[in-house]
Parts: structure tokens; C-alpha cells; sequence
């Protein structure tokens, strides 16, 4: 297993002497700081039939939301996106690239819920809000003109956490249906002591792992709770078909191919995809990777044939 020569070429770039760390920045400034991070290494954006900004339901009030609709029609299926960032960051804004391209290639209606961030908001607000947002997305089905029967849910590194959380949410509160989960290099254990931890933690990308995981949890002890580390639910069965994306170098990997593993054992069909030469975050440097984009078209498509009919 070898690293991708972009990745190996960007990541042996000598450090900024004058870079602050995440852990040592205001939550503002480290959001800024993101956000201006992501448009540097992002490409130009494909176009939507149409998108628009609105507002849903959130755990502790309205909170927004950005729709894309690849097409026109009364009932077409759908994908509910929860965006990554560490819990902290991450935005509607940071997503966006993305949730074009899930769009476009998934001919789902693609909602982008902008939760509450940590730390202002700790476990289990952040949940609690994309959980009410896609009940809410699905009760207004006929307002959004989409099929309550054929929702997806899905999201990257900390919105994956969410996403495999909802989905046991879902089971356990009787609603709402979801079709499918889409787990790009989910965060599914907050307390993993994992091989790929070990190895990946620092020099690839996500150097403030520790950080972001006490910024969201309220103690140490929400580690425990299966919403809050899906892995560590006991029973997995009755869950929707999954599409779990992992990369050989991140300290995520492990966990992300143990919950796909765990998945298959309680017979849930589960779609592994594994980028053996890519980081953590990678589908966000679509300026500096042509296979961002060819990835995040496969995760589309995976949405696609789940919600199809």
C-alpha cells in the first residue's frame, strides 16, 4: 500500500512555523480558517438544476438547510447530508462541491443540514438536530417534492458519525424509513485504539483527532453511548443497506472497516469502498485530486441504485 504522489508530495511540504493548531484556535476563527482552507483546494463547482436555502426543524429549533435538485418532479428520492468537520467545523459552504456532485450523480434531492456545531453544542445536540431535520424533511415530503419512501442518509468523518447514529435512531424511535446510509470514512468509535490510529494521527491531515472528540462529548463517559460510537451498539441488525467508504491512510480506517464488518455479520448488505492510497478528507481536495471527484460520483451513484424505483 502505497501513498497516492499528490498526497506524498503535498504532506512532505515543510510545516508553517506560524500555523496555530485547531485545539489552539477560537471556534470562529478555526471555522474561517477551515472554510478558507477547503475553496484554495477546490475545483470548479458543476452546476444544479437548482438549489435553494431553507429552513427545517433542529433539535433545539430551526436550523438551515440547502437543497439541490437534480430534477424537476413530484416524487423523486432523496439524500439527507450531514458534512464533516470534527464536530467543530464544517459548513454548508464547505460542503458544497460535494453535495453537488451526490446530486448530480445520485438523481436524489440532496438536503445539507447545518447543525449545530461544538463546542457550543456537545453530544447529543449536534444528533439530535440532523435527526429532527430528516424527520422534518420527510414528514414535508409533498412540500419538497420528494418520496417519504426513498430517503437516504449520509455524511463524511463526523456526518458519518451522524448518519450511522440516525440510523439506529430510526430503528429504535419507529421512524423515520430510511432507505439507505452512505458512511464516508465515518468517525463510529470516539474512543478507538486502533492500528491505523496509531500509525495515522499525525502528518495526515487530521492531526487534532483527541481535540475534536472533547470538543463534541460532554465527558468521557458519552464514548460509551452507542449514539455517540455507533460501533459500539450491541445489535446491529434491521439497519439500512449501507455504501462504507475508508482510506488506506487514515486513523479512521480501521473503525470505519469494523463497523462495515459488523454491518455483514447482522446481515445488513454493506458496500465496501476502499481507497488504499488516499487520506482522510480527501473528496474535499477536488482541485489538487481528479479521483475526488470520480469518488464521490461512486458514492453518488451507490445513493442512486439504493433509492432507484
Amino acid at each position: 500500500m502505497a501513498l497516492h504522489p499528490k498526497l506524498k508530495e503535498i504532506l512532505s511540504l515543510p510545516a508553517n512555523p506560524d500555523e496555530v493548531p485547531v485545539e489552539k484556535m477560537a471556534p470562529a476563527d478555526a471555522r474561517v480558517t477551515f472554510d478558507k482552507e477547503l475553496a484554495d483546494v477546490d475545483a470548479p463547482k458543476p452546476d444544479v438544476r437548482r438549489i435553494s436555502d431553507g429552513k427545517v426543524r433542529g433539535g433545539g429549533g430551526p436550523i438551515g438547510v440547502r437543497i439541490y435538485e437534480p430534477v424537476d418532479g413530484a416524487e423523486r428520492p432523496a439524500l439527507v447530508y450531514y458534512h464533516g468537520g470534527g464536530y467543530i467545523r464544517g459548513s454548508l459552504a464547505t460542503h458544497d462541491s460535494s453535495c453537488r456532485i451526490l446530486a448530480n450523480s445520485s438523481n436524489a434531492v440532496v438536503f445539507s443540514v447545518d447543525y449545530r456545531l461544538s463546542p457550543e453544542a456537545k453530544f447529543p445536540d449536534p444528533l439530535e438536530d440532523c435527526y429532527a431535520a430528516t424527520v422534518d424533511i420527510v414528514k414535508r415530503a409533498g412540500e419538497f417534492g420528494i418520496d417519504p419512501a426513498r430517503v437516504a442518509i449520509g455524511g463524511d468523518s463526523a456526518g458519518g458519525n451522524f448518519a450511522a447514529a440516525i440510523a439506529q435512531m430510526a430503528k429504535q424511535r419507529g421512524g423515520p424509513d430510511i432507505r439507505f446510509q452512505l458512511l464516508i470514512y465515518p468517525n463510529v468509535d470516539l474512543g478507538a485504539d486502533t492500528e491505523s490510529i496509531r500509525l495515522f494521527s499525525k502528518g495526515y491531515l487530521p492531526n487534532s483527532m483527541p481535540s475534536y472528540i472533547a470538543s463534541y462529548t460532554r465527558s468521557p463517559a458519552d464514548i460509551d453511548d452507542p449514539l455517540c460510537s455507533p460501533l459500539r451498539a450491541r445489535d446491529l441488525t434491521g439497519l439500512p443497506p449501507a455504501y462504507v467508504l475508508t482510506c488506506g491512510f487514515d486513523p479512521l480506517r480501521d473503525e470505519g472497516q469494523a463497523y462495515a464488518a459488523r454491518l455483514g455479520k447482522a446481515g445488513v448488505p454493506v458496500e465496501e469502498a476502499r481507497y488504499d492510497d488516499m487520506i482522510h478528507g480527501f473528496l474535499l481536495l477536488r482541485g489538487l485530486l481528479p479521483e475526488a471527484d470520480d469518488a464521490l460520483a461512486a458514492c453518488g451513484r451507490a445513493v442512486g441504485r439504493a433509492v432507484a424505483g
